[in-house]
């Protein structure tokens, strides 16, 4: 949701770290798809899910989100979608983003702090760059990875940091299997797992995720959170290949949301 937002200032043509950019980011018609096999971007009806994973929109999305206004409107929008899919009658829903667990839902039953070292971050981010035939050297998305980390952790406003009762899983060394079968066991040892909906995987769900909520994790560290008893497709889907960012499953099986633009790790944890 940051990186739509960032697009809209950045189409405007105005400072993405000045005054101007807020009332054209708080302003900006932005809708996420919370399916996990469906990471599709909205912004003013228009699909942009590849265009926001783009350089021009990650080299600026930290100025954007560090706007006050922005982060309350969004924050607020998050939170809607989240009461909306409970009260749909889903079990659950996995939220992914850098301040998730900390402001979005606190009270989440569940928060998992991904995170993995800034070269793995940058490998990843790189393949999944590739994989969507965008261009890029392995420097300099390890430099844009290291800033983005030095940015949103030094922010005034919900700067990125675990939550307090959040349990920190560094997937540095583990493949995307790895991280879903971690991500399951602690979802099972709160009782938030109903039955499995699919083959772990069967969905691209990580892949998915990426696009949207797992493509901003894998690009920097955050907290996912669970805020309802939720189903395997929907731990897949946080999970995937972001292993890296905050996730919460806050409620609906197979539904999952993202503070970053996606249904919640790069995916970036793009905050």
């Amino acid at each position: 949701m940051y990186r739509a937002a960032t697009l809209a200032v950045l189409r405007a043509g105005v400072d993405p770290g000045g005054a101007a950019a807020v009332p054209v980011a708080v302003g900006a018609v932005i809708e996420v798809v919370t399916d996990p096999a469906d990471s599709t971007v909205l912004l003013s009806g228009e699909d942009v899910s590849g265009e926001i994973r783009g350089e021009p929109v990650t080299s600026a999305v930290s100025a954007v989100s560090a706007h006050r206004q922005v982060r309350e409107r969004l924050v607020a929008q998050q939170r809607r979608i989240i009461a909306s899919v409970l009260a749909g009658g889903r079990d659950g829903i996995v939220v992914e983003g850098r301040d998730i667990g900390t402001v979005v839902t606190p009270d989440a039953p569940l928060k998992v702090y991904l995170t993995a070292s800034a070269e793995v971050r940058a490998n990843r981010r790189g393949s999944q760059d590739r994989r969507a035939g965008r261009s890029g050297d392995a420097a300099s998305t390890l430099l844009a990875v290291r800033r983005r980390d030095e940015l949103d952790s030094g922010r005034a406003t919900s700067p990125a940091r675990p939550a307090r009762d959040a349990v920190r899983l560094d997937t540095t060394e583990l493949d995307v299997p790895g991280v879903l079968a971690a991500l399951r066991t602690l979802a099972a040892e709160r009782g938030l797992l109903g039955p499995a909906t699919g083959p772990a995987g069967e969905t691209d769900a990580g892949e998915a995720a990426a696009a949207g909520p797992a493509g901003e994790a894998a690009g920097g560290p955050g907290e996912a959170a669970a805020a309802g008893p939720a189903g395997e497709a929907a731990v897949a889907g946080a999970a995937g290949e972001t292993t890296a960012g905050e996730t919460v499953v806050a409620g609906a099986a197979g539904e999952t949301a993202t503070g970053e633009a996606a249904a919640a790790p790069d995916r970036d944890p793009g905050r």
